[in-house]
């Protein structure tokens, strides 16, 4: 949807401005009485065109599908004991509001930031079911969209005399077919599942040690259980805590590694410039070229902080 409403939509008004504006200055400043009219009716065949293109239902239904996808993120209220086992930096200008009862309780929400270590460090299973079934449940709206269209997925496939959308979407693609596809799925299953269920038993033996200590039955290994339990292998195994690990790894030198193992890998030269033509202070500008020639291959840009 992005590519074909969202994308297309920025190019085509950005494109509109500039010619509107040649339009507008005619329309104002020549002296020319037929080319003043011709800008001004040109004017107001532009307006008239963006009122009823920014009326469009369809165009916007797409673009509130997006906007709810990008920006619906679940927010839910805590107490300290609820989170638990999450580092005291976790804390550290988290949002607090009062609950009906009058008790503080942090405000955790589904970005990143928030929903990563709560489901990887704090303790209680109520935490991590109450966070994964919120953030699972977001743009509840969206659904209706999604069916319709599936539906005309089918109904474009048909059309063009294909059975089914899979069929048409993956002829161009290297699986060509969707046997072809299930058939290398089902093979990926059979090589997996040895392994999956040895490290499945691993987590389901931790949890289950955790609730014969807690006195409590244990009822199964669920889907909010693993990003915990797998955190809890890696430190109890392998010796990893993450809070210590991260602390050899400031972020301006690892970035500055990461970019020196691409220069190598693609024969590039990487250089940081100023640019004030950014979305947000944060956000660093690069430019890259052939590494032994004066060869400008392009820009790109390294967005490393999250941003309301």
């Amino acid at each position: 949807m992005f590519a074909n409403v969202i994308a297309l939509l920025g190019h085509f008004s950005a494109s509109l401005a500039v010619e509107g504006s040649v339009a507008s200055l005619l329309g104002s400043v020549t002296i020319d009485m037929e080319a003043r009219g011709a800008g001004n009716q040109a004017k107001k065949l532009k307006a008239d065109f963006e009122i009823e293109h920014t009326m469009r239902e369809d165009v916007y239904k797409v673009v509130r599908a997006m906007k709810c996808t990008n920006d619906e993120d679940a927010r839910l209220l805590f107490s300290h004991d609820e989170l638990e086992g999450l580092p005291k930096d976790y804390f550290d200008g988290q949002e607090t509001e009062d609950d009906a009862d009058g008790e503080i309780k942090y405000v955790v929400t589904s970005k990143y930031l928030d929903y990563l270590p709560l489901m990887k460090y704090a303790k209680q299973e109520s935490t991590w079911k109450a966070m994964l079934v919120t953030d699972e449940n977001r743009c509840p709206d969206n659904i209706p969209q999604l069916q319709e269209l599936m539906k005309l997925w089918l109904e474009q496939a048909q059309l063009l005399g294909y059975n089914t959308y899979s069929e048409y979407a993956l002829e161009v693609l290297m699986a060509k077919t969707p046997q072809a596809a299930l058939d290398m799925e089902e093979d990926l299953l059979a090589r997996v599942a040895a392994p999956a269920k040895r490290e499945l038993a691993e987590l389901e033996a931790l949890k289950k040690a955790d609730m014969e200590a807690a006195g409590e039955p244990y009822t199964g290994f669920y889907h909010w259980d693993r990003p915990y339990y797998a955190q809890l292998v890696v430190e109890q195994r392998h010796k990893l805590k993450s809070e210590e690990v991260k602390q050899y790894f400031p972020l301006a030198q690892a970035t500055r590694g990461m970019l020196d193992i691409y220069q190598k890998m693609l024969g590039l030269r990487v250089v940081q410039v100023d640019n004030e033509l950014v979305w947000h202070p944060d956000v660093e500008t690069y430019e890259a070229w052939e590494a032994n020639e004066d060869v400008f291959v392009g820009h790109f840009y390294l967005n490393l902080y999250p941003h309301d």
